[in-house]
């Protein structure tokens, strides 16, 4: 915990393993890597996709096995879902 040194929670190490678990599958389904992967402050993890045309994604690992995604497209309204990551 307080990895940023304002009082960050450091996420758990089932939810690392989710994470690298959702990894290997988007991996496995031919999805490109993410551009950035960085832990929030409340223990979550974030895989982050985005484009020079507009394009941007995000799936947040929330808790172990869960995750919120989010798909922004020019023209588009912005899509929500949460899956889960086992």
């Amino acid at each position: 915990d307080d990895w940023d040194g304002f009082g960050a929670k450091a996420p758990s190490r089932e939810l690392l393993e989710s994470a690298v678990g959702l990894a290997d599958l988007l991996h496995q389904r031919g999805v490109e890597p993410p551009q950035v992967v960085v832990p929030g402050v409340d223990g979550s993890v974030c895989f982050e996709w985005q484009d020079a045309q507009g394009f941007y994604a995000e799936i947040e690992i929330v808790r172990p096995y869960f995750a919120e995604v989010m798909v922004l497209e020019p023209g588009k309204e912005p899509q929500h879902w949460t899956l889960p990551t086992a």
